[in-house]
């Protein structure tokens, strides 16, 4: 498990191993999976963060909020991380229209978190 977090560490920014560990820990329990089973749960949160606009460190968060929810929903790890995923992008798109009409408009962002 130790060996899993510094890797989890490695692979996403700003994240601490106390984190890493943290979520790690709530997705194996949310999915009960063994853990030894960590290490691929890195690897995925990874393969989806080099391939998609979403960072694995945020892959790991929602896990650690909703993992428990979307097992008891009958999704699987790999389902959830999907779901995940295109939440992800859709809210990112309405993001990029809402700064992108604001900017165009001139209008303040102020309504955005400092």
């Amino acid at each position: 498990m130790a060996r899993s977090s510094i890797l989890f560490k490695n692979v996403s920014k700003d994240l601490s191993v106390e984190d890493a560990t943290s979520s790690l820990v709530s997705t194996l329990q949310g999915f009960q999976l063994a853990a030894d089973q960590s290490e691929r749960i890195v690897d995925k949160f990874n393969e989806v963060g080099n391939n998609y606009a979403i960072e694995a460190k945020g892959i790991g968060a929602a896990l650690q909020r909703a993992g428990a929810s979307l097992n008891a929903a009958n999704n699987t790890l790999a389902e959830s991380i999907g779901l995940i995923t295109a939440a992800m992008k859709y809210w990112l798109g309405i993001w990029k229209h809402v700064l992108g009409t604001h900017l165009i408009a001139g209008k303040s962002l102020s309504f955005l978190p400092q």
